[in-house]
């Protein structure tokens, strides 16, 4: 509900009084936690790509500087990120599998044509 002067009243429970409470806040911003897929572990085996100590994948780029398979990791299976650091996660895994493309894949070898 809104108050007079604009600030929000807002009803919730309190974890730590255990009961229910009321405040006024100017601002309210909900969110939900993110969590790693249980599919990640297989995920990682499958395509030979690391894990993070949260249970998030990590691409070999990530981790020795260069990729030995054609897999890119990007967005939210590296981690929680914002919208703008998604978009460019994304970008990123574009422009690395154009230049994985153009050297030619694992062996690194320039494509020509």
């Amino acid at each position: 509900m809104g108050c007079p002067n604009g600030e929000l009243n807002v009803t919730y429970f309190d974890t730590f009084q255990r009961k229910a409470a009321e405040s006024h806040f100017d601002l309210v911003v909900l969110s939900v936690g993110l969590t790693p897929s249980p599919d990640n572990a297989d995920l990682a085996k499958i395509f030979g790509l690391h894990q993070d100590n949260d249970g998030f994948l990590r691409g070999q780029e990530e981790v020795d500087g260069h990729h030995g398979k054609a897999v890119f990791t990007a967005g939210t299976s590296q981690g929680p990120m914002s919208i703008a650091e998604s978009i460019g996660s994304a970008e990123r895994a574009a422009w690395e599998i154009a230049q994985y493309l153009h050297l030619g894949g694992p062996s690194h070898t320039p494509v020509t044509g």
